[in-house]
């Protein structure tokens, strides 16, 4: 990975940890951001698991009909900001109109260290309001100062108003030769029908588990820490398919543990090892052990919502083997907690139990406190006839 140089292990009295070792990290980025930041991808090579969006992407760069407006669409962590970063690289390159961008031209090095010359990100959080977009969009009638493109990148563009977006229209339609609009957004429902069909549209999807690993293993090792293979999987399903989540844990866990061999419970905080125990105690109706995992789940600070869902992911994969015991469940580590959560909850106690905790879920950012939520759901839970 191009944006992995420059990148080391810190070595001291058999302690490793995470770091960089020079005072800015790769591609001019400082050294005390975090992990995810640091290998943020610069090429489309360096993309994980969106395959078809780059080969889509590329085809448009070399048939010479780039378009005025993209919209990435995906949840957190798939790679929609670093996207638009290295499509914008590609188009405004000075070496030209280019698949790989060189990096080291001033229009390349713009985008990477965040200097708001012709590419500009917009928050739309802090800027969704009409009177915000009429500036910008009256700023993009000035030819750019250096590149071949003004950009404007706007990041979360769902939380732009009705009104903002509205007043986009015509601009998106009929935009200035030299401007083009990338939209990013984690909420493709809330963004009009009017402005999508005005761009190319590229849906990211959640990373697989497999891919993660992938990620995980290559970067754990390019830093000499050593982990066990079984301590990937945990991890990755925790993250929820983001590569940013996956990287941040791992980062994080690998401090902990300082040079000792990275295991599961390590990785992922315990809280897939703590879901499944949660998981067990309510199948085999063990009142004593929920409340100890709730107790568990409180000291930890684990996040409520993230054990729900490794619980449901553990139903999913019991639910496979009830109905059909040949079936594996998509990752092969879960087997043997499979087995066990399906054995305990009966032929038809995955699927009760996995809507109740899904119900459960939804009802969470109305409780006072999350953690008494997920007491609420694993203590209605323990009450269901399964």
């Amino acid at each position: 990975m191009p944006c992995m140089a420059g990148i080391q292990q810190y070595l001291g009295s058999s302690n490793a940890v995470l770091t960089i070792g020079s005072k800015l990290g790769t591609m001019g980025r400082p050294a005390l951001c975090t992990l995810a930041a640091r290998l943020r991808p610069c090429c489309f090579d360096d993309i994980v698991g969106q395959d078809s969006a780059v080969r889509t992407l590329r085809a448009s760069i070399h048939s010479g009909g780039a378009q005025s407006v993209y919209c990435f669409m995906g949840p957190r962590g798939t790679g929609k900001t670093s996207m638009s970063r290295i499509l914008s690289k590609c188009l405004n390159c000075t070496r030209g109109v280019t698949t790989t961008p060189c990096h080291s031209c001033p229009t390349c090095l713009d985008v990477e260290e965040g200097r708001r010359v012709d590419y500009v990100e917009v928050d739309a959080a802090a800027n969704r309001g009409v009177d915000q977009m009429c500036t910008l969009l009256s700023c993009s009638a000035y030819a750019p100062v250096a590149a071949r493109h003004r950009i404007y990148a706007v990041d979360e563009a769902h939380m732009l108003t009705s009104h903002a977006l509205s007043s986009m229209l015509k601009t998106l339609e009929e935009p200035p030769a030299h401007v083009k609009f990338m939209l990013c957004t984690t909420d493709a429902a809330k963004i009009p029908h009017t402005v999508l069909s005005r761009s190319l549209a590229l849906r990211l999807e959640p990373l697989t588990t497999e891919a993660l690993c992938r990620l995980l293993r290559r970067v754990l090792r390019s830093h000499g820490v050593p982990f066990r293979s079984s301590a990937l999987v945990p991890i990755a399903a925790a993250s929820g398919g983001s590569a940013r989540d996956a990287l941040g844990m791992a980062e994080g866990a690998a401090a902990m543990e300082r040079g000792r061999v990275l295991t599961s419970a390590a990785m992922c905080g315990s809280e897939a090892c703590l879901a499944l125990r949660m998981l067990e105690a309510i199948a085999c109706r063990d009142a004593v052990g929920v409340q100890a995992a709730l107790h568990a789940a409180i000291e930890q600070c684990s996040s409520p919502s993230i054990l729900l869902d490794l619980m449901m992911r553990s139903l999913n994969a019991a639910a496979l083997l009830q109905c059909s015991p040949g079936l594996t469940p998509p990752h092969g580590s879960e087997l043997r907690a499979a087995s066990r959560v399906a054995r305990a909850v009966g032929s038809r106690g995955a699927q009760a139990m996995y809507r109740t905790l899904l119900f459960g879920k939804r009802e969470l950012r109305f409780s006072c406190s999350e953690h008494i939520g997920l007491s609420m759901v694993a203590l209605r839970a323990l009450a269901h006839e399964h």
